[in-house]
């Protein structure tokens, strides 16, 4: 039966969210109106917000809104934010950085798949950041993509689905056949500074705090009946995908021509020897008389 292997998107791309907010800010958008949307705020304070950025943001990740609708609920959002599309998805695509570990694990990824692994490509994203991707890697995008604006999920749904899926598609398959790549949710930012953090890196924060949820949901998962096995992604300069989906699933050992030799039964003795080998020794042969007779002569003395 062939493996199943799930790699998450976010682990291999680099994501600087501080360049979007300068990008964003270079075109009209005040740091301190970005702030505000992204703090953790009571209900009530809510009220004072025309649009709730992080649910419009999770709406744009579930497809349930498309990019130009996105773009334009984003106005009254940043009322300073007159721009055209083409401007505002190079703004948005700004945090999205395909490095030359990330060209590796695609590589991989396809070599994963010739080798007749069913490799899944797993997020929670949007169509703005693929098809950033898609063009800074320069062709296709290898793996099965399973990604949340496809199938109008996210968070837990989005890893009940693809679960769904695989276990659907392969009645017989056990979770030790199926390797579910993650990243450690890590230290936050600014630890030592508690909830002041959310003035100091809102999105940091918010991300991080994603993150963590994301990370005890899949520990949790992992253990259910369908569960799988969890591999910590490797990260830049450590052994890649395949090498650690070898370490997990070693490949059988072929029997060389020195191997058969040596499981062949060596014989101490000639063919003629056989029957003491197989029947035991054999009885002894009566000699004749005239083989008991000694052989000497008398001498004849000379006179």
């Amino acid at each position: 039966m062939s493996k199943v292997i799930v790699v998450p998107l976010s682990v291999y791309i680099k994501n600087n969210e501080q360049n979007s907010i300068e990008a964003f800010a270079k075109l009209g958008v005040s740091k301190l109106s970005m702030l505000w949307h992204w703090l953790p705020l009571p209900s009530f304070l809510r009220r004072f917000q025309q649009v709730n950025l992080p649910r419009l943001m999770d709406q744009y990740r579930r497809g349930e809104v498309d990019s130009l609708a996105f773009a334009k609920a984003m106005q009254p959002v940043y009322p300073s934010l007159r721009i055209s599309m083409l401007k505002f998805e190079k703004a948005w695509n700004a945090h999205t950085e395909v490095t030359s570990f990330s060209k590796k694990a695609f590589d991989e990824i396809a070599s994963l798949q010739k080798q007749g692994h069913k490799v899944y490509l797993f997020s929670g994203t949007n169509p703005m950041d693929i098809r950033c991707i898609q063009k800074a890697y320069g062709k296709p995008i290898p793996g099965s993509h399973f990604f949340s604006y496809k199938e109008k999920k996210l968070g837990k749904e989005l890893v009940d689905g693809l679960l769904d899926k695989i276990y659907k598609e392969n009645p017989k398959i056990k979770p030790q056949d199926i390797a579910w790549f993650y990243a450690p949710a890590g230290v936050g930012p600014y630890p030592q500074w508690g909830w002041l953090a959310w003035f100091l890196a809102p999105f940091k924060k918010w991300f991080h705090s994603g993150a963590q949820k994301y990370v005890a949901g899949l520990q949790k998962q992992s253990q259910a009946k369908r569960g799988f096995t969890l591999v910590a992604s490797p990260r830049e300069g450590e052994p890649g995908i395949i090498k650690q989906t070898t370490k997990l699933w070693p490949a059988p050992k072929r029997r060389s021509m020195a191997d058969d030799a040596s499981a062949k039964p060596v014989l101490a003795h000639k063919v003629t020897a056989r029957s003491h080998l197989v029947d035991g020794p054999q009885p002894e042969k009566k000699k004749s008389a005239s083989q008991t007779k000694p052989t000497s002569r008398k001498k004849r003395i000379p006179h």
